[in-house]
């Protein structure tokens, strides 16, 4: 039997690809094959761990939407299930930065069909107050989104990427759009959002409720 190894740091060759990434474009691209498991590290997580099991319900939508342009960095499934013998409920949620002409198309549709929708404006500019609640254990508040993060957050966060990669984040709209309702018939969510970047759901496998329960 061979154990793999799981480094604490992100390999050369993972850093070599980040690195070389000088567009909003080409970190949608990395993390698209993160998310599909073709690299092993994105920054911004614990390195050689890839997405959480309860991902695969999404990733076609998530890859989708990373390939229209929306670089995808914290999401999850609209879901209800028992943790530890008490209630445990998700709102669908995708959080990410947009590059300006996909924003209002998401925005729009996202509004439309009654979704929250918190847009914090590109690192360092003032920061909007709206947080949202988006996991309860037990009924209690687990899990909030909508922060902004500064530019020394970022900076942290993605330090392995090039000053172009940075600057390029650094300028970008930070979106999260929410489902209002928890459990699975949030997952409206992502149909919605397929739509309104020219991706038809169904070509994607995409449903309004999908089987199973993401970064």
């Amino acid at each position: 039997m061979h154990l793999r190894l799981r480094l604490p740091w992100m390999s050369r060759s993972d850093r070599r690809r980040w690195g070389a990434a000088r567009t909003l474009g080409d970190l949608c691209g990395l993390t698209a094959l993160w998310l599909t498991g073709h690299i092993r590290s994105v920054p911004g997580t614990v390195p050689n761990y890839g997405p959480d099991e309860e991902t695969a319900a999404i990733t076609p939508a998530l890859v989708a939407l990373c390939h229209a342009g929306v670089l995808t960095t914290w999401s999850q499934p609209g879901l209800s299930e028992t943790v530890g013998g008490a209630p445990w409920d998700q709102r669908a949620v995708l959080e990410g930065f947009v590059r300006p002409g996909v924003v209002d198309r998401l925005v729009d549709a996202a509004t439309a069909a009654g979704l929250i929708v918190i847009v914090q404006p590109p690192a360092g500019g003032p920061p909007l107050g709206a947080r949202v609640d988006v996991t309860l254990y037990d009924g209690d508040p687990y899990t909030m989104v909508g922060h902004q993060l500064d530019r020394d957050l970022l900076r942290g966060e993605w330090s392995v990427v090039s000053d172009a990669a940075y600057a390029e984040l650094a300028t970008a709209v930070q979106l999260t759009l929410i489902s209002p309702e928890f459990g699975p018939g949030g997952n409206r969510l992502w149909p919605i959002l397929l739509t309104a970047v020219g991706v038809d759901p169904a070509t994607v496998g995409m449903h309004a409720e999908p089987v199973g329960s993401s970064r």
